[in-house]
Formats: C-alpha cells, sequence, structure tokens
C-alpha cells in the first residue's frame, strides 16, 4: 500500500525558492517616487529609479513573505508608488486550489492602464504556502497579505 506523506517532499520547488520580503513590494505600500524592478538589468526610465529590488536574484522560484504580504496581489494597483514601483505587477488569474498543483498564469503590469503589459508566470501550492516561478519585468512582483 502507498504511504501518505507529506505533499511537498521530494519536491524541490517548496524547499529550494528565494524569498520575496521587501516592505515596499506590499500592495499596500504607496510612496511616489520610490521604483525599484524585479530585473537583473533595470531601466533608467524616471529620475526616482532604484534600480533592481533588493531581495530579486533573477530568474527562478520565489515565495512572499512579511513584510512583502504572503501571495501575488490578485488586484490591480490604483496608483503609481504602489509596491515601489512605476509597473505594479498583479496576478490576472487565480492560484491552484490542491497541494501539489501547479498553474501558468499571467502577471499585468500597470504602467497606465490595468495590464499594459504581461509576463507569463507558474504558480505551486505547497500546501501552506505558493511558491511562483517568476523573470525578469520591468515593474515588480507586487505582495499582499493572503489570497
Amino acid at each position: 500500500s502507498e504511504i501518505e506523506g507529506d505533499v511537498n517532499k521530494g519536491d524541490d520547488r517548496c524547499t529550494n525558492y528565494h524569498v520575496l520580503d521587501d516592505e515596499t513590494r506590499n500592495k499596500q505600500y504607496n510612496v511616489e517616487g520610490v521604483v525599484y524592478y524585479d530585473s537583473s538589468d533595470p531601466p533608467t526610465l524616471h529620475p526616482h529609479d532604484l534600480g533592481t529590488s533588493l531581495d530579486w536574484k533573477g530568474e527562478g522560484w520565489y515565495r512572499f513573505l512579511p513584510p512583502a504580504g504572503t501571495t501575488l496581489t490578485m488586484r490591480q494597483p490604483f496608483s503609481h508608488g504602489n509596491c515601489g514601483t512605476y509597473g505594479a505587477g498583479w496576478l490576472a488569474g487565480n492560484h491552484p486550489l490542491n497541494p501539489g498543483e501547479s498553474l501558468n498564469q499571467t502577471v499585468c503590469l500597470f504602467y497606465h492602464f490595468v495590464c499594459d503589459a504581461s509576463q507569463q508566470v507558474i504558480i505551486h501550492n505547497c500546501g501552506d504556502y505558493y511558491v511562483y516561478y517568476l523573470s525578469d519585468i520591468i515593474g515588480r512582483y507586487c505582495g499582499v497579505e493572503g489570497v
């Protein structure tokens, strides 16, 4: 008979990830003039550009932790300065419901309109939390508490 155990046992994604925990990437953070990018080669588009996010390590698996939030927000940002960037990234889709399940989803980037640009991501349900496979964007992945 099959032994039931931890759904994440042996799943490298759920144990080998980078952490996004900078308070400025939380959706509640809204300070005009703080502009970071989740990019290894950030642009200099604005006089307030501060370069690469301090917690960004390049393409790979990430987990959101406080004070950045616990998940990638599913609510669109409402102003520049949200999440400490000019192009706040928000999830235009859902998180996978079942532990061990993965979904391909779209992150929209808010510059002037709801979804000026987009990036494909993978979201994996690790049981008590989610991990996200993220790539460089000209903006920033925006965190929130809860789903």
